[in-house]
């Protein structure tokens, strides 16, 4: 901010090779792009080694990925890169994780009850780029909202726990298995249409709250 400095387009490429872009992932590199920009001077030749080094992403094994695999209900997957994160603390927080699924799954329960299901609308409606609308959409038909209801209570359990409410010992890596897991589960419960909005907007003074108490938390 305040200076010249233009961000290189083609380190947005570059990431993109190492992972594969989720519904969420955009904004995300957007701004590690930008941490680049800021770390090495104007003209530097940055290549995937500054990209690893310096914001952290492997390939297999990084917060897009997993997403990635909740989307696709693999579990396999999600602990595979959990364990990689077990043995690289530094590469992301379980709060990291609960936050990016949180929005991942409110978007889509926000689709489930929009009247439209063009790609264009529905991007402007949630203020996200149209490829990041047509992923979206395709993750609605495997989440219903009952579904995404429970999927974001477990999220909300594990916000409190990874900040030390209802947990004292353990890990983070072991929270994090136990919440992938959960999401895999259903409970027997029946939600209808208004409870479901009155859900959402529960979620959101939730996400407001998390946010104050994440920041108060630094």
């Amino acid at each position: 901010p305040g200076t010249s400095e233009t961000v290189d387009l083609s380190l947005f490429s570059k990431l993109l090779k190492r992972v594969d872009l989720p519904a969420l992932g955009l904004p995300i590199i957007v701004n590690e792009v930008e941490k680049l920009s800021i770390i090495y001077p104007k003209g530097t030749a940055l290549d995937e080694k500054h990209i690893e080094e310096n914001i952290g992403i492997s390939k297999d094994y990084n917060l897009f990925e997993l997403t990635n695999a909740v989307a696709a209900q693999d579990i396999h997957k999600a602990y595979k890169i959990i364990n990689y994160f077990e043995m690289n603390p530094k590469a992301v927080h379980l709060t990291q994780i609960v936050s990016s699924l949180f929005t991942f799954f409110s978007n889509i329960l926000k689709i489930h009850f929009l009247k439209f299901s063009a790609r264009e609308a529905i991007a402007k409606d949630l203020r996200v780029h149209p490829f990041v609308a047509g992923e979206l959409s395709k993750a609605k038909a495997k989440f219903s909202p009952k579904k995404i209801a429970f999927n974001m209570e477990v999220l909300q359990e594990y916000d409190l726990k990874s900040k030390g409410y209802g947990n004292t010992s353990s890990s983070q890596a072991d929270l994090m298995k136990e919440m992938i897991f959960k999401l895999k589960q259903m409970k027997n419960q029946n939600y209808n249409r208004d409870h479901l909005v009155d859900f959402e907007n529960s979620c959101k003074a939730f996400q407001s709250t998390s946010d104050k108490l994440r920041i108060s938390s630094t």
